[in-house]
């Protein structure tokens, strides 16, 4: 994620940084080229999201836009309805996955799916619900790996990433997850990662405060 000061640059109340580019996919193929790296993922977030409704029920938990690694690396599986499909990402379909928790708070316990959001004034449909994998197991070794897998009381609106700007703003800078092959390979991948995006993605690295 990029930080700023030692903090996460949290887009909810920043601007876009003017000297931060965008992830391209040459860089996301040499990600995927570190030793040990077996999924990256690009994706948006807001920590909160706001003015997202479902009829008179307003929601307030975490919004993110998702590539079409983010739910292998993340270990999530479909549990109803259907995933993002590749027409999903090619044609900027206004679409939605949530979690179990979203179920809960924002729909009362029935089925999403087929049903519509209001979010930012625009509409998103629902197609799917997401869960953890029965078989993934997370590894948490601190706060912010606590809050990455924790399931928030509101829960979690996933839209395609291609679609985040219709909701949000162009060119806002991404984060990077990166499934590796197992927790030895962990460290070494994750500082293999940020100093390769430290080089890429920061303009003047040696004078920037990101």
């Amino acid at each position: 994620q990029l930080n700023r000061d030692g903090y996460p640059y949290e887009m909810n109340w920043n601007d876009i940084p003017q000297d931060v580019r965008l992830i391209t996919e040459e860089t996301r193929k040499d990600l995927l080229d570190i030793k040990g790296v077996e999924a990256v993922s690009l994706y948006q977030s807001r920590s909160y999201a706001d003015q997202i409704y479902y009829g008179d029920t307003q929601f307030n938990g975490s919004v993110y836009g998702i590539d079409r690694q983010y739910l292998n690396v993340y270990g999530l599986q479909v549990k109803e309805g259907r995933g993002f499909v590749e027409s999903d990402f090619e044609n900027f379909r206004k679409v939605a996955l949530v979690d179990t928790n979203a179920v809960t708070t924002l729909f009362g316990g029935q089925s999403p799916v087929g049903k519509v959001l209001e979010m930012q004034g625009d509409v998103f449909t629902v197609v799917g619900v997401v869960a953890l994998s029965e078989e993934f197991v997370p590894t948490i070794n601190n706060l912010n790996d606590y809050w990455m897998y924790a399931d928030t009381s509101s829960g979690t609106i996933y839209l395609p990433l291609a679609t985040w700007p219709t909701v949000y703003r162009f060119d806002e800078p991404q984060s990077v997850a990166l499934k590796v092959r197992n927790t030895d390979v962990m460290a070494a991948a994750g500082k293999d990662a940020a100093d390769l995006l430290t080089e890429r993605q920061i303009m003047d690295p040696d004078n920037s405060d990101f």
